[in-house]
């Protein structure tokens, strides 16, 4: 669990110090929500949470779960929603962001799902070029306005 924590910890001060969630609460995997959440992900039949290791140390996570896709009122099916992956900086380019994505498209497989998504900071181009490899397409753009 601990593992878990500061990986997500570290995870969100990454995506903080590029600007890509300015509004991230960096202590959210300690708190009494993201200890739930992630209690949640571990044992929920919904959701998976993969952990690599080396030599015993957790060096990297990839968090997912089962949603209903909705188009207007209606819903159109269920979705593998890759909600994150993250991995120290020393064990990138190893292909273990890789792995962590096929075993998530084997649990979906298994899971029946009509398709896998994940978003994606814009600028984000090492995320972006890791899922295309994956066979991620574009297919939306959120656009946001702070007021």
């Amino acid at each position: 669990m601990a593992d878990i924590q500061h990986l997500a910890h570290l995870l969100a001060r990454f995506e903080l110090e590029r600007g890509w969630a300015p509004d991230i609460d960096l202590q959210w995997a300690f708190t009494e929500d993201g200890v739930r959440f992630i209690k949640q992900q571990l044992t929920r039949e919904d959701g998976i949470l993969l952990v690599a290791t080396c030599d015993k140390q957790a060096i990297g996570f990839l968090g997912g779960c089962i949603r209903q896709e909705k188009q207007g009122p209606w819903s159109v099916g269920r979705v593998g929603g890759l909600q994150g992956v993250f991995v120290l900086p020393a064990y990138r380019r190893k292909r273990i962001g890789t792995r962590l994505v096929a075993r998530f498209f084997q649990w979906c497989d298994h899971q029946n799902l009509d398709k896998v998504s994940v978003a994606v900071a814009p600028a984000n181009d090492a995320a972006i070029a890791l899922y295309e490899t994956m066979g991620f397409e574009a297919s939306t753009l959120i656009m946001e306005r702070q007021s």
